[in-house]
């Protein structure tokens, strides 16, 4: 009888021994699992912020790019219209029509 409890002794604390490591494993894949998860909302804000950065750095560009290609055309408009009183009234009556086909419903 004695060997037989501390063959079921043996057994109950082989099992609780097994409980406590399958226990162990799952908290630790749970704490792996929130690490990741935190390393994804991590990723996730740092792209984002990088979009709206890229964002502003695009439209920035865009402005520069659209005041350069103005000031030329602009340049290029005054070298005209100084050519001649019929070049200026000639490039105005052109920019008056593309002003009304560009408008015209």
């Amino acid at each position: 009888m004695a060997t037989t409890r501390a063959t079921f002794g043996s057994v109950l604390s082989v099992v609780t021994s097994t409980a406590g490591a399958a226990v162990s494993l799952l908290d630790n894949i749970n704490s792996g699992l929130e690490m990741l998860s935190i390393e994804i909302n991590d990723a996730k804000a740092a792209q984002r912020l990088g979009s709206i950065r890229s964002n502003a750095l695009l439209v920035k560009s865009q402005g520069l790019l659209f005041a350069q290609e103005s000031c030329s055309i602009n340049e290029e408009l005054s070298k005209l219209c100084a050519k001649s009183t019929d070049h200026a009234n000639w490039a105005d009556a052109a920019l008056q029509q593309w002003n009304q086909l560009t408008t015209a419903k």
